[in-house]
């Protein structure tokens, strides 16, 4: 370290570690720093100290070569650049492991257990001018290194320029022969925009080789520059073309690993990953000859065997599959998925099982490609119900070769998939829609599963189904963008397994019928994204409400909700809500969902007290303190001043159980104030001056106690006090926002209502304030709850 500041730097900065002895002393003033718990203000201290324009910060046990030490001086002189990627190649002593751990596991990355290696490279911004040292930190975590894994992005967007493989080339020396000059150096080309795949960056681990969660083929030509250089580890390239296979990326990733083999052919793990590679292109031949070469390197290896089985599997070549797994169950014993396939292996007999792919279409040109692309080589015939295409899906389907069965709707999905399985011809079936798709991995595993179903002995087999549905105001409604459910997605092609139910059909029943076993498929997943087609969801309503029966899921219901609430078309979206009260049937985990959907229909005027889903709601949930509000609320608005106070009275009573959060509290002044106004409405002064006393009582904050002063100055017919208190609160924006939609909506709405009754009362000025109190709301109010009322 000494003899680098000697030749490199003009001063010496250091931030004390445990491991620093302050006897040593460099041949230049020494700045110390004390080390603190956050490692990045500590850095940025030293920063400060420093006099100099450019900052290369090492640890104590690192050190660069003299010939590179001449080139960091010559990258000083390019001022177009403001920081460089250096890679340190770590190779360090078992003491100073702990340093890198510790540091590696402050902050968000303490629930993760870091595992740092001795080689790993650690690639991150060493070497930058210190003007742009806050940009970078400002990205940091805790860790006085600056690792690009989670900051990256935030870097490219701060606008600091990044090295370039021209810059590097022109800055050390120029000529490849010169390898030292740039034997550590390394560069992404992605400047200054969104780096590709940057929301896996998480996945990493904070020390390995850093940035390629981020890989693209923009920065394939700098990695195969390095690999002609002679720079980068083994590790670092293994990485990234587990990444280019991560992303699907196997024609890539192939041809990477061909490039890395070539400088480290007895490394097994990159032959391993280029078998990986071919396996998902189900190029079985070039996966085996890759899977048993790195065999060679490294023959107990338990995943290389496990996937080599899963080649010969897919190759219909099981005895050999068997020996291989019984080597892997002496050296390390079977995961269950790997029991299974042993056993299913040893008892199937004959040749492999023929699956054909049943689908419903109608117009979903869009997804249709996407579909058919994920079955490709994975299914033996292609059956299409179509209910009526005027697209290009009729197109689409003929181009992959499928069987079209043109079949009129009758809103019935198990009646149209039925006369689909009339034309099925081979042993199983495997049912997936055009908005579905496997993933690539799924693939993989599908071809693998396939060669184990039996032929004599029949069975069906659940798949998950990952559900993605794609809009905010779902996500702001309390649904998941995301569900998980489980789908009998195999059966067996009998007669006496059909669909049932007109909606949400399945084949459960005939199959508990027929005494066919089901199991479970673990690593099968079928993708499901909500699309938003019209036609699609139109079908569903109709069959629906034909059969008057639905999924037993209530979140089927709220989902399609939302869709038609997207879409703007209230009263389909008011029917899929009515069905999703009555089918969730009083449950309490509902209840947040169906209080805010309440306040959207509400603000619509879509719910009247003498409507059907008004008196589901006050049945089935009218135990619930919110939902009583709401339909209190909602009688309040529709001038039902005696069933509001009615209800309103009952809230205030022991029967209801007091609120235990500040939302509900909130909620329950606001019924107080509601029950006053009614009680005004109805000349009962009585209760109206009680509301009145509570709201006195209830005096935590500013805005009650304006509320209290409005009410006083309205009953004593002092106009103006009145409307200068509304519009004060008003004006000055001191109301209350809530935590959730319906509370804040409703506490507008209610403002509203004051300024309606002070203007009952004479007062003209009274149609400002609630002008005002609209404006408000619509600058104010999220997204959801801007459907202005018709």
């Amino acid at each position: 370290m000494l003899s680098l500041v000697r030749a490199l730097g003009d001063e010496f900065i250091v931030v004390c570690q445990e491991f620093f002895s302050r006897d040593i002393k460099p041949p230049m003033p020494v700045i110390f720093i004390p080390a603190e718990a956050d490692l990045a203000a500590a850095a940025g201290k030293a920063v400060k100290k420093a006099t100099g324009d450019w900052i290369l910060m090492l640890t104590s046990n690192e050190n660069i070569s003299s010939s590179d030490c001449e080139a960091v001086k010559r990258l000083s002189r390019n001022h177009a650049v403001e920081a460089y990627y250096l890679i340190a190649q770590n190779k360090l002593e078992p003491g100073a492991l702990g340093k890198y751990e510790r540091i590696a596991n402050k902050g968000k990355y303490s629930n993760r257990k870091v595992q740092i290696a001795g080689y790993i490279p650690a690639m991150e911004i060493r070497f930058f001018q210190k003007s742009v040292f806050k940009k970078i930190f400002s990205v940091c975590d805790d860790s006085i290194h600056i690792n690009l894994i989670d900051n990256h992005r935030g870097i490219a967007h701060s606008g600091i320029r990044l090295i370039t493989q021209k810059d590097a080339e022109a800055y050390t020396g120029g000529a490849r022969e010169e390898e030292n000059h740039r034997k550590d150096f390394m560069r992404f080309t992605h400047q200054d925009e969104e780096i590709p795949g940057g929301n896996n960056a998480s996945e990493m681990n904070i020390f390995g080789t850093v940035g390629f969660s981020l890989i693209s083929e923009k920065d394939l030509p700098s990695l195969e520059a390095g690999l002609e250089m002679g720079f980068g580890s083994i590790n670092l390239f293994n990485w990234a073309v587990h990444q280019l296979i991560k992303k699907g990326r196997y024609n890539l990733a192939v041809s990477l690993a061909e490039k890395v083999i070539s400088r480290f052919p007895g490394n097994y793990e990159i032959w391993h990953l280029r078998g990986i590679a071919f396996f998902y292109t189900l190029n079985l031949v070039d996966a085996e000859k890759s899977m048993k070469k790195a065999l060679e390197q490294n023959g107990k290896d338990k995943t290389t065997l496990s996937d080599l089985a899963r080649v010969l599997i897919a190759s219909g070549r099981l005895n050999e599959a068997i020996v291989v797994l019984e080597k892997v169950r002496d050296i390390h014993g079977l995961t269950p998925e790997n029991e299974y396939i042993l056993k299913a292996i040893k008892n199937k007999s004959g040749k492999t099982a023929g699956i054909s792919l049943l689908m419903l279409c109608r117009d979903e040109e869009e997804y249709l490609e996407r579909a058919l692309k994920s079955v490709k080589d994975l299914v033996d015939e292609i059956i299409a119900v179509d209910t009526g295409s005027t697209d290009k899906s009729l197109e689409i389907l003929e181009k992959n070769g499928a069987k079209i069965i043109r079949h009129p709707w009758n809103d019935d999905f198990s009646e149209a998939r039925n006369a689909g399985l009339d034309h099925v011809t081979h042993d199983y079936v495997f049912w997936m829609d055009a908005d579905e798709f496997l993933e690539d991995k799924t693939r993989l595993s599908f071809y693998v599963f396939k060669h184990l179903l039996p032929i004599n002995e029949k069975q069906a087999v659940i798949f998950d189904v990952k559900c993605f549905f794609g809009s905010l105001e779902a996500t702001n409604l309390g649904i998941p963008p995301t569900d998980i459910i489980k789908r009998t997605s195999i059966f067996p092609n009998l007669k006496t397994v059909r669909f049932q139910g007109n909606i949400f059909e399945t084949v459960e029943q005939s199959l508990a019928a027929a005494k066919i076993p089901v199991i479970f498929a673990e690593n099968i997943f079928i993708k499901h994204h909500n699309d938003n087609n019209e036609f699609r969801n139109r079908r569903k309503i109709s069959a629906m409400f034909k059969s008057g029966t639905a999924s037993h899921r209530p979140e089927d219901f709220f989902r399609n909700t939302i869709f038609w609430l997207d879409a703007g078309n209230v009263l389909e979206a008011a029917d899929w809500f009515e069905g999703a009260v009555i089918k969730a049937d009083g449950d309490r985990k509902y209840l947040d969902i169906i209080c805010r959907l309440f306040s959207s229909f509400a603000l619509n005027g879509k719910i009247c007290p003498d409507s059907r889903i008004f008196r589901e709601l006050l049945s089935r949930y009218g135990n619930s303190y919110r939902i009583a509000s709401l339909c209190a609320d909602c009688l309040y608005r529709f001038k039902e001043y005696s069933q509001a106070a009615e209800l309103l009275k009952k809230l205030a009573s022991p029967e209801y159980q007091p609120p235990h959060n500040a939302r509900d509290h909130d909620l329950m002044r606001n019924n107080w104030l509601m029950l006053s106004m009614a009680s005004l409405e109805l000349d009962d002064y009585e209760t109206s001056d009680s509301m009145l006393d509570l709201l006195s009582m209830d005096n935590k904050t500013a805005d009650t106690a304006r509320a209290v002063s409005f009410y006083k100055a309205i009953r004593v017919k002092d106009l103006d006090a009145a409307i200068a208190v509304l519009d004060k609160w008003i004006r000055e924006r001191n109301i209350p926002i809530r935590s959730t939609i319906d509370d804040f909506a409703g506490f507008i709405r209610l403002i509203g209502d004051i300024a309606e009754v002070a203007a009952k009362y004479g007062q003209t000025d009274a149609g400002k304030v609630l002008l005002r109190s609209a404006e408000y709301f619509t600058s104010t109010i999220t997204p959801m709850a801007q459907i202005t009322p018709a």
